[in-house]
């Protein structure tokens, strides 16, 4: 039967091509369909260029009747625009006295339309997906279809034609230069930690600026926020509280002491200010800013507003809150954005001392979000802590600092050099301890990193802490300990175990009481309960029997036992299977056989020889050194030189990446004199032979790539024509080159690169 042309809709097309598949006549099945051939031939086609999908009527946009013409639309955004504490009432007001008609409501949509109501801020602009209007949806379309016919530039002036883009992938397609200011803007939050961040604060100041001088106001605040966020990461926090005051000035009204801006606008500048103001360690400022964000997020809630405020108790050290604020943000939150927000959880959880929970998000947890892989490396290292497991402890905390990036290494060469003297003090260390800490010191308040420079303060105990740091309960907590290690008081104990456990901050209290041991001791001594796990009990500095070794291979063999040095020198077989245990833990039985006696009858009688022997010689405890299904296995606590180097290495490193050369220079050169002379000397078995080589040219790499540092570095300050500055330290990097090539050779004699380089400084 035939079909008249109305009732042909999406099932009968799809009826009428898969006829025509079965029976091959295309005036037949046109015929009885009552369409034209051609129609069925175009309808063909569609199908097999898209399936039945395709064969759907496409509708074609349309701009609403009612709309206004696009320059009157143009005229209401602009009131906007150049002030953006215009309210609907008011923007009314002025139209109507210039002849447009027009309600709050209508006012509204066509500023909501241009994205001028209010915007996310740039770390979780990307994840959450704004209102798509029919009018957007059409011209994402053609600029898709642009896109893959290889037309970019059309498809950027559909793009800059539409009211707004926030938050579309599709502008990462396209270049910068082909975009309007509006969409740069937005391209700008959607690459927010994709991109590195001094890149980006440059990339938001100058389009700050160029919207500025166009008289758009409010995009410039908008790019002023991505600027600051930026900031916050590069660790500039005065020049942020500048830049915050200026954007509050564009945004408030003069004359006027009610704040009736722009709430979002005004709520994303204060989490700025916040950031900025805890960075610098002036909490009672901050924790003014943070209730002003408390305020404006009780009648506003969304999963960025929690997050943020989230973000702003955690850095005064507030973790109870932030706590709380992170799981209302949740709550809100969609399912893209919550793998960030789960991965901060991980850390508030390791500051409450809960390490399985902490371990049980991250296990399944992967971000590839700039800055958070470092975070997680961190989050692993002070669980492992709180588990006893110190030199994993140290690994990931210089496995994070190597892979941080250039723009946050300054915060964290803090964090990491914390682990590790928390580390060195578990082994009772405290002079290291102490001693990395003071390095760092000077970096911190060079900085203006003012919250961790009070830390290490405290810590040090060097000073009087400001009355305003105790209103930060992570600073309270270092603040009582410290004061117990001084009265070795039970009750000032428990004020201080009390305080941590009711702030959750517990797996914080258990790194900081390895600074301040002896009230522990003290409770041990009395056979009274510390509340701490029983791992971090079982460490040395708790337990005095437990021995520590440390090694000194880099030159003459030295062994020292809970820091006195071993009377008797050690025979180069024994200095080789001490260093062989400090790098293995667990060794297969049958490669010490290869590597020690490859040519013996009886190895395993050879093994048993030598432990016997070597556990008098250190004077091991039981079950420290044994064997157990084909391995042998050491539980003893042995540290090294090596460990010191490369761990200083890293430190000097990250801080040359960060441009902070002073400071990198002295790590190289602490590092540097820890070689003594040459490693592994006489001991001729393969695996020391091998090690040996592998120091030794580290050793050379390393000193190559201080010298060339060196003399980049005066290289840059003869551009700049310092010349007074260019004297001086060119002097000291050229002599300090020197020194370091002097002592290399007198290790490796036979080095023809460090020869050469010497002859040509």
């Amino acid at each position: 039967m035939k079909l008249s042309k109305g009732h042909i809709g999406y099932q009968n097309r799809i009826q009428a091509v898969e006829k025509y598949l079965i029976s091959g006549s295309l005036k037949e099945v046109a015929f009885s369909f009552n369409i034209h051939q051609r129609t069925l031939r175009r309808w063909i086609k569609l199908r097999q260029d898209g399936g039945n999908e395709n064969l759907r009527r496409k509708k074609i946009y349309k701009r609403h009747l009612k709309r206004f013409a696009p320059l009157i639309e143009k005229n209401i955004v602009m009131l906007k625009e150049k002030q953006p504490s215009f309210t609907l009432s008011e923007a009314r007001d002025i139209l109507n006295e210039n002849g447009i008609k027009i309600s709050i409501k209508g006012i509204w949509c066509i500023w909501n339309r241009y994205n001028l109501m209010g915007f996310r801020r740039s770390d979780s602009q990307s994840n959450e997906k704004n209102e798509i209007t029919p009018e957007m949806q059409d011209g994402l379309k053609k600029a898709e279809q642009a896109l893959n016919e290889g037309d970019t530039r059309k498809a950027a002036q559909i793009l800059n034609a539409l009211p707004s883009c926030a938050g579309k992938e599709i502008l990462k397609r396209i270049p910068d230069r082909l975009l309007a200011l509006p969409r740069r803007v937005e391209k700008l939050d959607l690459t927010f930690g994709e991109i590195p961040f001094r890149k980006t604060m440059r990339k938001a100041r100058n389009l700050r600026i160029k919207a500025q001088k166009k008289d758009l106001l409010y995009l410039s605040i908008r790019a002023g926020c991505s600027e600051l966020d930026a900031m916050a990461w590069v660790e500039n926090p005065e020049k942020q509280l500048v830049l915050v005051n200026r954007l509050l000035a564009k945004l408030r009204r003069k004359h006027e002491k009610r704040d009736n801006s722009n709430t979002i606008l005004r709520f994303n500048l204060l989490v700025s200010e916040g950031i900025a103001l805890g960075i610098l360690g002036r909490i009672r400022e901050a924790l003014s800013c943070i209730r002003k964000c408390e305020t404006i997020c009780r009648r506003l809630s969304t999963s960025s507003f929690c997050s943020d405020i989230a973000a702003l108790y955690s850095m005064i050290g507030s973790f109870k809150k932030a706590r709380s604020w992170l799981l209302r943000s949740l709550e809100y939150a969609k399912a893209e954005s919550k793998m960030v927000l789960h991965e901060l959880r991980a850390g508030y959880f390791a500051k409450a001392g809960e390490y399985r929970n902490a371990r049980k998000i991250l296990k399944n947890l992967y971000i590839e979000k700039r800055g958070l892989k470092t975070l997680r490396k961190i989050i692993e290292a002070q669980c492992l802590i709180g588990e006893g497991k110190l030199q994993e402890a140290v690994k990931f905390a210089n496995q994070a600092l190597c892979q941080s990036k250039k723009e946050t290494i300054h915060k964290y060469v803090a964090t990491t050099s914390m682990i590790c003297s928390c580390c060195l003090c578990a082994f009772g260390e405290e002079k290291k301890a102490k001693a990395l800490i003071r390095s760092i010191s000077p970096m911190l308040k060079k900085t203006r990193m003012g919250y961790d420079f009070l830390l290490t303060r405290i810590l040090l105990g060097q000073d009087i802490v400001p009355k305003d740091a105790t209103l930060s309960p992570e600073l309270k907590v270092a603040f009582l300990l410290h004061k117990v290690s001084h009265s070795f008081k039970i009750k000032d104990y428990r004020k201080a175990f009390n305080y941590a456990t009711s702030q959750q901050l517990m797996g914080l209290f258990h790194r900081l009481v390895l600074f301040f041991p002896g009230p522990v001791n003290k409770l041990l001594v009395k056979g009274k309960p510390t509340g701490l796990p029983k791992a971090l009990l079982k460490l040395p500095v708790f337990q005095k029997n437990i021995p520590v070794y440390h090694l000194r291979f880099l030159g003459p063999v030295c062994i020292y036992r809970n820091g006195v040095r071993l009377r008797h020198e050690p025979t180069p077989m024994y200095a080789s299977f001490l260093i062989h245990l400090s790098f293995n833990k667990k060794t297969i039985l049958e490669s010490l056989y290869e590597n020690f006696w490859s040519h013996a009858k009886d190895p395993k009688g050879s093994l048993s020889h030598l432990l016997y022997s070597f556990r008098k010689y250190l004077k091991l405890p039981p079950n420290t050194l044994f064997i157990k299904s084909g391995f042998l296995n050491f539980k003893g606590y042995i540290t090294t030189d090596y460990q010191f180097y490369e761990e200083t290495i890293t430190r000097a490193k990250a801080l040359k990446r960060a441009g902070e050369w002073v400071f990198a220079k002295k790590e190289y050169l602490r590092a540097f004199r820890m070689f003594r002379g040459e490693p592994f000397r006489k001991m001729y078995d393969p695996w020391s032979e091998h090690m040996r080589r592998v120091i030794l040219n580290e050793l050379e790499g390393e000193t190559m790539h201080f010298v060339k540092s060196c003399l980049e570095h005066d290289n840059e300050i003869r551009q700049k024509k310092r010349r007074t500055l260019s004297a001086k330290c060119r002097g000291g990097n050229m002599a300090d080159a020197k020194k370091v090539l002097e002592r290399v050779l007198k290790i490796i004699p036979n080095s023809e690169e460090s020869q050469k380089l010497l002859e040509t400084l």
